[in-house]
């Protein structure tokens, strides 16, 4: 048996944290939604984006909307967004996480497959997968751990701590 830490969003905007690069690397769901609205931006505003990857961007869109409801701020970013992703990315991170967006099943679906149709090589090489970080009798370092964490140590045979 193995004690791990379960359940650690990473974020891998600069490298990969806890995995090896052939196996993709581990996401936070925030940077995940945001990256997909970010995508789905760009390629819907070059003209040429074929119909799935407008629907897939107005899907995700409006199940985004879902959790900005009554929260015009929040929708106003979500909008400013679509036209300057760039000025409006920490704002609609900031309104991703404190909407409970990030925690949604339907929402991180829908954001992996606009990433799926908007960046194929990138789905493909798992730059967009959102996981966990496990370690055996060991520990996890990160520069930024992003969201819930549960960590545990279950001693089990030869790792139980002797309590003299």
């Amino acid at each position: 048996m193995e004690s791990t830490l379960d359940c650690i969003p990473a974020i891998c905007h600069a490298g990969f944290i806890g995995q090896q690069q052939e196996k993709g690397c581990a996401m936070d769901p925030v940077t995940l939604i945001v990256a997909a609205l970010a995508a789905g931006a760009a390629r819907s505003a070059e003209g040429v984006a074929e119909q799935s990857l407008k629907d897939a961007y107005a899907g995700l869109k409006n199940l985004v909307k879902k959790f900005f409801k009554d929260r015009p701020a929040a929708e106003m970013v979500l909008e400013e967004h679509g036209t300057d992703p760039a000025t409006y990315q920490a704002p609609l991170e900031k309104q991703v996480r404190e909407s409970g967006a990030a925690q949604d099943a339907q929402v991180l679906e829908a954001a992996k497959k606009l990433l799926a149709v908007a960046d194929p090589e990138g789905t493909r090489a798992g730059v967009y997968n959102i996981g966990t970080i496990k370690a055996d009798r060991g520990g996890v370092a990160a520069g930024h751990i992003q969201g819930n964490v549960h960590a545990g140590y279950h001693p089990t045979g030869d790792n139980k701590p002797n309590p003299s």
